[in-house]
């Protein structure tokens, strides 16, 4: 499920320095752990926050500041 993630966040990090994931309803914990474990390998200059967002139709919004 992360190689999704990691294209985009490949596409939007330039010059990046926080990226926040918000959960969505059907994202289980584990899956998300997972996806945070790959960015932070493939970005290791980002620091990575995580809320739980709970919205029903995306499984995971990335926004990158």
């Amino acid at each position: 499920p992360s190689g999704g993630a990691v294209a985009l966040l490949a596409a939007i990090a330039d010059g990046g320095e926080m990226l926040t994931l918000l959960k969505g309803k059907d994202l289980s914990q584990e899956a998300l752990d997972e996806i945070v474990a790959v960015l932070g390998a493939a970005h290791p200059e980002l620091e990575i926050e995580t809320h739980d967002g709970g919205q029903p139709l995306y499984p995971l919004i990335m926004a990158v500041e």
